[in-house]
């Protein structure tokens, strides 16, 4: 997922990433009517979590933060 934005970066704009362990939700656990999601949370693996952590301090990114909004010139 990652590399495909890197290589569509001119035309793909953002990134949203639900961390949830799906399955503690009624609506998406068993039987999965609505699909498997399964555990989506990266913490749950330490490789997995360092790498994401890593990857999304690249300038790639932006990240929430007080200024975002500023930043983005949001309030015009």
């Amino acid at each position: 997922m990652l590399k495909y934005i890197q290589q569509n970066a001119d035309v793909i704009r953002a990134l949203a990433y639900i961390n949830a362990e799906w399955d503690n939700q009624p609506m998406w656990s068993k039987p999965y009517r609505s699909g498997y999601w399964g555990d989506s949370r990266v913490q749950v693996n330490d490789e997995i979590k360092a790498r994401w952590l890593a990857e999304i301090q690249r300038d790639l990114w932006l990240n929430a933060s007080p200024g975002l909004f500023e930043f983005l010139d949001f309030y015009q």
